[in-house]
């Protein structure tokens, strides 16, 4: 997943028809280019 930060707005939700709570733990982070934050979860 790769979260493109922003001071103000909206977006898309990723998970807009699941009803249920997801249940997930990150295992791994890093920036590209210094603006991208590229996150692993399982």
């Amino acid at each position: 997943m790769a979260v493109h930060p922003v001071v103000l707005g909206g977006g898309r939700p990723l998970f807009a028809d699941t009803a249920e709570r997801l249940s997930l733990q990150v295992v791994g982070s890093r920036v590209l280019d210094g603006r991208v934050v590229v996150t692993q979860y399982v």
